[in-house]
């Protein structure tokens, strides 16, 4: 009996792999005043296979004095026929972001056609002060193709705006060296 029981228990018990959700650039540097992008990436899930994606539910946390959201942008990859019938929604706080997506694909559809990885959607910020923000992504729901939950494991980002700083202009170094030459000749006679 023991012999039947042991295969069974390593099967239940075997440890599924997390699928990943990261920050693409994870780091990036922009200068204040410019805007800047980031995408959002799944990856680790099944080749052609279960498990694949169906929804999320993600916010994404940043400094809201260094970053102001402007936008975002959805995938693809929950949408494989490209119907435009999933539900999805963007909704901007304070210093936080919460982005949503349903696919309406057939649960078959899903595991069969969709990618292991693919963008699920892409942040666009103005920067608005100097500084280092972090990106941080919290998963409040990640489902399979029958909407189950699916273990992930997310990897946040940074991006940090640099002051510029002013340089000289042509026409003011150019006056300086006039003055600096002409100073010379009155001092020299």
């Amino acid at each position: 009996m023991s012999k039947r029981l042991l295969p069974l228990l390593l099967f239940l018990t075997a440890v599924s792999p997390a699928a990943t959700i990261s920050v693409d650039p994870s780091t990036q540097s922009v200068s204040l005043g410019t805007s800047a992008s980031v995408d959002v990436n799944v990856a680790d899930l099944g080749i052609l296979t279960a498990p694949s994606l169906s929804t999320y539910d993600i916010d994404v946390a940043f400094d809201p004095t260094i970053l102001s959201f402007t936008g975002a942008t959805f995938g693809d990859g929950l949408d494989l026929f490209l119907f435009g019938l999933n539900i999805q929604a963007a909704t901007p706080g304070v210093g936080t972001v919460n982005l949503f997506d349903l696919s309406f694909d057939l649960p078959t559809d899903l595991d069969d056609l969709q990618a292991d990885a693919f963008k699920l959607f892409t942040l666009t910020f103005d920067t608005i002060g100097p500084g280092t923000s972090p990106i941080t992504l919290s998963v409040n729901a990640f489902g399979d193709s029958l909407g189950d939950p699916l273990d992930v494991t997310p990897t946040s980002g940074e991006l940090t705006v640099t002051a510029s700083v002013p340089e000289p202009s042509t026409i003011g170094l150019l006056l300086a060296g006039l003055l600096v030459i002409g100073r010379r000749r009155l001092t020299a006679r």
